[in-house]
């Protein structure tokens, strides 16, 4: 996972924050049964973890990142991928509309790098922005996130979630807290959210 914002680059180590494969697996099933054909995006692919799961049951899945892909492996001392990855902004970068994609995936930082001070700026949220651009490249949109964010009360968030079940069905997949990689583990806990086309006046909710 890296992060990115407007006009800069800059990423996490990727040894820290890949993904674990059985995380990726609990989404799997669902992204098969709404987006079962065409081309998958990995938004913000880093080392590209995720993208090495998805790809064993979905071979046409691409990553983008800020940062070049190839050399993230190499210092998490992962073998060459065998799906394409490109170089971009991908916040930003238009080039990415070219593809019909029908689905984006993404484990996006909590809060975008650059941020001063302590009081909420919906520009360095990075589940709101990445959410938001993956609407613009996909109908389906699976992003990892700290559960406490589909609950916190600031009025951008509150307002974009009111907006998203008024226009797509919206799902979560709770997945409890995480372990990483060397040892450890997240005193919270995560879930998948899964965003598609439909509506609904809730979220529904379920643990795998």
């Amino acid at each position: 996972m890296t992060s990115t914002r407007p006009g800069t680059a800059a990423a996490y180590p990727a040894h820290l924050c890949r993904t674990k494969p059985d995380v990726t697996r609990k989404v799997l099933p669902r992204l098969l049964e709404l987006a079962p054909s065409g081309d998958w995006l990995g938004l913000g692919c880093g080392s590209g973890s995720i993208e090495d799961e998805l790809a064993k049951e979905h071979p046409t899945i691409a990553g983008v990142d800020i940062l070049d892909v190839s050399e993230l492996r190499a210092a998490a001392r992962l073998p060459p991928q065998v799906w394409p990855a490109y170089q971009a902004d991908y916040l930003l970068d238009d080039r990415l509309k070219a593809v019909s994609w029908s689905a984006v995936i993404s484990n996006p930082s909590f809060t975008l790098p650059g941020k001063s001070g302590g009081k909420y700026d919906p520009q360095y949220d990075g589940v709101l922005r990445t959410i938001e651009r993956g609407l613009e490249l996909a109908p389906v949109v699976a992003v990892l996130h700290r559960s406490s964010w589909f609950h916190e009360p600031q009025k951008e968030r509150v307002a974009f979630r009111k907006r998203l079940r008024g226009n797509y069905l919206t799902e979560r997949i709770v997945i409890g807290r995480t372990q990483f990689y060397g040892g450890g583990g997240d005193s919270t806990t995560y879930a998948w959210l899964v965003i598609s086309p439909g509506s609904s006046e809730t979220t529904l909710e379920y643990d795998v």
